[in-house]
């Protein structure tokens, strides 16, 4: 279960080092280039046909600010030609130096995190908040950052900004059973959303595959 990191001549020598005890989980992700990390409202967009419109519920539309077959001025979406169009972002992709290289099927994938004093510093964000990076990718880890605040941030090269943290790949293997009174079983929960008091199964009657994971 391996991926080999390779350190290409233009990343900083700083990266891929780890920052503190050897127990800590992740591994420094410098940038290789001086950057300005623009706030969301500069970074560029292009307008997308996401669907026709007829396939949406009129509820769905109105939820949107769609009425009298128009939106609101400030609204991310346009109606046009039949269809419905939605301005999306097109982030810039920042380089790290490090290139990934699969050497094994089962492998290994890689949790991107921001570091924490980048966040509390500079306001500095990721687009997707976790990157997954999976194992059999093959290329440079490029990093999507935004400001959280609406000046620019500059950054210079060599900045630690993220953290590479090495996960077990796990094997999802369906087994099947006619035994699902397990899943019947009521969850009892009683912390809300994204408790993890008595953690026991949600109910899903009718349902006669389990799977489990293996690492």
């Amino acid at each position: 279960m391996y991926v080999n990191v390779l350190r290409q001549p233009h990343a900083p020598e700083q990266t891929f080092v780890k920052p503190g005890a050897p127990t800590d989980a992740g591994y420094d992700l410098c940038l290789a280039d001086d950057a300005i990390i623009l706030p969301l409202s500069q970074i560029p967009r292009t307008l997308t046909r996401i669907a026709d419109v007829g396939v949406f519920t009129p509820e769905t539309l109105i939820s949107i600010g769609y009425k009298d077959g128009e939106l609101p001025k400030d609204s991310p979406y346009t109606v046009k030609d039949g269809g419905l169009w939605q301005m999306r972002y097109n982030p810039p992709l920042y380089r790290t130096g490090l290139h990934t290289v699969p050497v094994d099927k089962d492998g290994v994938w890689f949790m991107v995190a921001l570091r924490s004093s980048s966040s509390m510093k500079t306001g500095l964000r990721l687009h997707n908040a976790i990157g997954v990076i999976d194992a059999e990718y093959k290329g440079e880890i490029l990093l999507t950052l935004y400001s959280a605040y609406e000046v620019p941030i500059l950054l210079p090269r060599g900045e630690r900004v993220a953290q590479l943290i090495p996960m077990p790949l796990p094997r999802l293997v369906p087994v099947m059973t006619q035994d699902v009174s397990i899943l019947n079983e009521a969850s009892t929960r009683s912390g809300g959303f994204g408790s993890t008091n008595d953690p026991t199964y949600w109910g899903m009657s009718g349902s006669s595959i389990i799977a489990s994971f293996e690492t």
